[in-house]
């Protein structure tokens, strides 16, 4: 009897925790459906109170079936946004749907795309490009296809493929019919690279475009061939010069993967280039084309703060670090590479500083979350000239690492390369180190 009594009382518990959940997922849909009628509400600040919630949403993932339910949704017509708004609901619905990249979306997404908005389309590819199918990979080709003929993009949803490459054979040779466009051909030759990198893709799958691939490079070398190299590095942070060297660079990359002795006459003119940047790529690509540049042409990227990180990474990648300048593989060189190279996101200085100096190095004692062991911060102050809009500021504190002490020099940090752009003089060596890693405390 005890038995019996047992089961069944797990039984009822089994059966009313099932009730709660599906009352909880009524609950939950029906607030998420009140959601996407919100979004059509008479009262524009009602939408947009909608559209936040449809913010949280997404910053939560949605489920499969509220995936489809706003795929749906936004086929339909919307009233206009607020003057301050970014994207239109349709986008944001998209948007949501890619919070939770599903197969189940792929013929949702077909039947929808003609009455997308033109934003809402690009969003659509953009999931259907995130999603490990093949079938999406067909079906994002042949729509991408119908929305450059029907209006174009100035930017193709390819992110996703360079996160994560995959299918090679249906996403080319198909993307490289976008190469004659200006506007897309980076995008493309990132994308070809990547899969290179991979690879996924080899001189084979690159013959058919080493004639656009040398065209390319070619007029972007016309207008590097200007500019009038000065004593220093920061000649090549200017305006025009600093955009083209990096889509040149990619280029030069590229050609390493390439057969054809243009491909190679050109890598041979660049290994000699006074743009260490284009130099290092120049001479990757010819060690990839089984050529043995001399060991004093690596000093200029190896002694550039911009490339001495990027050249021993690539180094490593070919087992080739033998030709990387051992007077260069200091702990010091790396940890000023990786604080130049954090400098130069956009969204920080947006180039590297015209000076840098390194004025202290602390050890660093990892907590129990961490992998242990001892490592080392290194402060560094930098500076950089008018019309940069940190010049007026004069030199400034920044840290790298931090970095495994006491074994081989590495070019691999842990993640606290930082800098507040504080002016260097209004604290103490000390204070300015305590400061920014303040910052990591205070969002962990």
């Amino acid at each position: 009897m005890h038995l019996i009594f047992v089961l069944t009382s797990l039984v009822r518990e089994w059966v009313e925790l099932h009730r709660l959940t599906r009352e909880a997922v009524r609950d939950q849909s029906s607030l998420f459906q009140k959601t996407l009628t919100a979004l059509q509400h008479i009262n524009g600040e009602l939408r947009e109170k909608a559209a936040l919630d449809l913010a949280n949403w997404t910053e939560q993932g949605v489920t499969r079936r509220e995936g489809i339910e706003a795929l749906q949704w936004a086929a339909q017509t919307f009233p206009p946004r607020c003057d301050s708004a970014r994207h239109g609901f349709d986008t944001l619905l998209v948007e949501a749907a890619g919070s939770n990249p599903d197969p189940t979306y792929v013929n949702v997404i077909r039947e929808c795309f003609a009455v997308y908005s033109e934003e809402a389309r690009w969003e659509a590819l953009s999931l259907l490009a995130s999603i490990h199918d093949r079938g999406s990979a067909y079906v994002y080709m042949d729509l991408m296809r119908t929305a450059m003929r029907e209006h174009g993009f100035a930017v193709l949803p390819v992110a996703p493929l360079l996160e994560v490459p995959r299918f090679p054979d249906i996403y080319f040779p198909g993307l490289f019919t976008y190469l004659p466009e200006p506007t897309h051909s980076q995008s493309v030759w990132s994308v070809a690279l990547r899969y290179c990198q991979e690879g996924m893709l080899d001189a084979n799958g690159l013959c058919a475009v080493t004639g656009q691939l040398l065209q390319d490079y070619l007029e972007l070398r016309t207008d590097l061939d200007k500019a009038e190299p000065r004593e220093g590095p920061q000649w090549v942070w200017e305006d025009g010069y600093a955009s083209t060297r990096f889509k040149a660079a990619l280029l030069l990359d590229l050609m390493g993967y390439v057969r054809s002795e243009s491909v190679v006459a050109e890598l041979m003119q660049a290994e000699q280039s006074p743009d260490p940047r284009l130099r290092l790529f120049a001479l990757i690509s010819l060690v990839r084309h089984g050529m043995e540049p001399g060991l004093q042409t690596w000093i200029p990227a190896a002694q550039s703060s911009e490339t001495c990180n990027l050249l021993y990474e690539r180094l490593s990648d070919l087992h080739r670090l033998d030709l990387f300048p051992v007077e260069f593989g200091t702990q010091d060189a790396f940890a000023e590479s990786d604080m130049v190279n954090w400098l130069m996101y956009p969204a920080e200085l947006g180039r590297a500083p015209d000076e840098v100096e390194l004025m202290h190095v602390e050890p660093f004692e990892q907590d129990e979350d961490g992998p242990g062991g001892t490592y080392e911060i290194y402060l560094f102050r930098f500076r950089t000239s008018e019309p940069k809009w940190a010049a007026e500021k004069g030199w400034m504190a920044g840290i790298a690492g931090p970095f495994e002490r006491g074994g081989q020099p590495s070019i691999e940090s842990l993640g606290a390369t930082f800098s507040c752009f504080e002016s260097w003089d209004i604290k103490t060596p000390e204070e300015h180190m305590e400061s920014i890693l303040s910052l990591f405390d205070s969002r962990s």
